[in-house]
């Protein structure tokens, strides 16, 4: 009788310790967030290499541990097609969108403003920013090639002057 309880014991415990490492797991990991799988357009930072973001679709994620974990730090109002970084500030960051034309997030991703004054594009046309890169000397500085839709054609696809 007193080996069968032994052995209930251990088992209890044994039990008792996997409901343990089951509640506690979940719990250490809620702080990371795994990567969509459509993510793309990774880019670490030029500023601070531990800093690398990525984009799905309108969301933007940020990892500051070389892509271990990530978070989901904010999101733009089109699906993102070209993400530019700034070279001395790791915080700013330039997203060209399918529809929106160009936004700019001074913190890292979490707000984002639109940057479209100076790319020649009225109010009511809709604007592709396709590729997006940084001057080398001044992170204020950007080249961007647009497109921009006219009713349902597509009238330029090139870099404006």
């Amino acid at each position: 009788m007193k080996r069968g309880m032994t052995m209930n014991k251990r088992m209890w415990v044994l039990v008792a310790a996997l409901i343990l490492v089951v509640a506690v797991v979940p719990a250490a990991a809620a702080d990371t967030t795994v990567l969509p799988t459509d993510a793309r357009l990774v880019q670490a930072s030029p500023a601070d290499p531990q800093v690398v973001y990525a984009v799905a679709g309108t969301q933007v994620f940020r990892s500051e541990d070389k892509g271990w974990s990530w978070e989901q730090v904010g999101e733009t109002p089109s699906r993102i097609k070209s993400l530019a970084l700034a070279r001395h500030d790791a915080q700013r960051l330039y997203a060209g969108t399918e529809s929106a034309g160009l936004w700019r997030s001074l913190d890292g991703g979490r707000t984002w403003y639109e940057s479209n004054t100076g790319l020649g594009v009225g109010p009511s046309a809709v604007m592709e920013v396709t590729a997006i890169t940084v001057d080398p000397e001044d992170d204020a500085i950007l080249y961007a090639a647009t497109g921009v839709w006219l009713g349902t054609s597509r009238a330029r696809l090139t870099p404006q002057e």
